[in-house]
């Protein structure tokens, strides 16, 4: 079988010729993943070609359907022959691949109003700006005292609730006290009422915990930032040329820019080009003194990337930017080498992919369908490598959602 390729107005047809059967429906469906995965979520087929039609073809078609009805898209066949209209007919898939009008393919290609978004087309990306509530605003409180590096003590900690209403990230372990998480303090985030740890240790495998019925959860942290209000704004990204991605600190600076404020909180979903970061693997919870800082012995507390890592998974970040030159917020926000003056504190779970609905979504149901649908493969904090020649800069991304808000922070109480 051939497949042929043309799009318009943001419809993707999909021309078939020859045989679609068990031979081939992976052929076709591996076709039609990759134009999803790519952001085309109105794809036609053109049947004028299809010589045959088996079971195993008609499996294909029917997961194209349910793929792109799951993130709100359509798919349709056009121009078929009297012999696949048959043979959907006596399948009984006539009415689930619903054969496509004329009327209804020229109000589809007529051109799509921007719904509200701000367009804007930057170095190869393309860049929707959606207003949720302009008066819309976060409190961050920065909880707990913990100096990096610093032995830590039980009064410096803080019990951080991770419930619908907030977002989060830190250093931290679901426990009943400071003594029962000691030894297993890691990096945390957590977005409407789902929350991701990394536990100390080899295994690389985060845990998580996800709100239900009665049950919040809740972690003791050394250090964390919890935001909690409405998001203001929606930024939906995706690229117009091949290879064009958006890094971290991009993304901060359009947070910034997006809310007209110096401080800002932000939680996305993006398709990862390449995560650079850290993940602990001892727990800060055992220095004794600042020399765990010291290289090499740092390399025992904390795992570096290598490389750029985790390329086309599907990433959930939390993170917050500070640009208004508070030194109160320093220790909590700390300042990549490439951005003076503009604090930046971000963590990435890191999921398989799924492809996202377009335009307007929200945030706590997508997050909700994320921890049900897979469990977390990765938790890192996302950082600079500045190393000269050899550094991997900071992470990109290729296309995703990400909510924002201004923020203004406050010193949260130690438990």
């Amino acid at each position: 079988m051939n497949i042929t390729q043309k799009e318009s107005n943001g419809i993707l047809e999909m021309g078939l010729s020859g045989r679609l059967d068990a031979a081939s429906s992976d052929f076709f469906y591996n076709a039609v993943a990759a134009n999803i995965r790519e952001g085309r979520q109105k794809i036609r087929v053109d049947a004028s070609g299809l010589e045959y039609l088996s079971s195993a073809g008609l499996r294909s078609l029917l997961r194209s359907h349910r793929e792109l009805s799951g993130v709100g898209g359509s798919f349709a066949i056009i121009r078929a022959s009297d012999f696949v209209v048959k043979t959907l007919s006596m399948s009984g898939f006539d009415s689930l691949l619903a054969l496509e009008t004329d009327a209804e393919k020229q109000a589809e290609e007529s051109p799509a109003e921007e719904g509200g978004a701000k367009v804007r087309h930057e170095e190869g990306i393309r860049l929707e700006l959606y207003e949720l509530d302009a008066d819309a605003s976060m409190e961050a409180q920065l909880c707990g005292g913990w100096k990096s590096w610093t032995a830590p003590e039980e009064g410096m900690t803080a019990r951080v609730p991770l419930g619908s209403d907030c977002v989060a990230l830190g250093i931290g372990a679901p426990g009943e006290d400071y003594a029962s998480v000691r030894e297993g303090l890691g990096d945390f985030l957590a977005a409407a009422g789902c929350a991701a740890w990394m536990p100390p240790g080899d295994s690389g495998t985060p845990d998580y915990l996800v709100q239900e019925g009665r049950f919040t959860p809740e972690v003791i942290a050394l250090s964390a930032i919890r935001g909690s209000g409405e998001f203001s704004h929606l930024l939906r990204f995706q690229p117009e040329k091949e290879g064009a991605v958006l890094s971290l600190h991009a993304l901060a600076a359009k947070t910034l820019a997006a809310t007209k404020r110096t401080s800002t909180a932000f939680t996305a979903l993006v398709e990862v080009g390449g995560l650079v970061g850290v993940s602990t693997i001892r727990s800060p919870g055992l220095i004794a003194d600042g020399k765990a800082a010291e290289f090499p012995s740092v390399r025992d507390w904390l795992s570096f990337t290598g490389e750029r890592v985790h390329e086309g998974a599907l990433a959930l970040l939390v993170g917050f930017v500070d640009a208004s030159g508070s030194a109160a917020n320093a220790a909590f926000l700390p300042e990549p080498p490439s951005t003076k003056g503009v604090r930046l504190h971000v963590h990435a779970a890191v999921f398989p992919f799924h492809p996202l609905a377009n335009g307007i979504i929200n945030m706590a149901e997508s997050v909700a369908q994320l921890f049900s649908g897979a469990e977390p493969l990765a938790l890192l904090h996302l950082v600079e490598d500045d190393r000269p020649t050899v550094g991997l800069g900071c992470s990109t991304f290729v296309r995703g959602a990400v909510w924002i808000s201004g923020v203004n922070f406050t010193k949260g109480t130690n438990s």
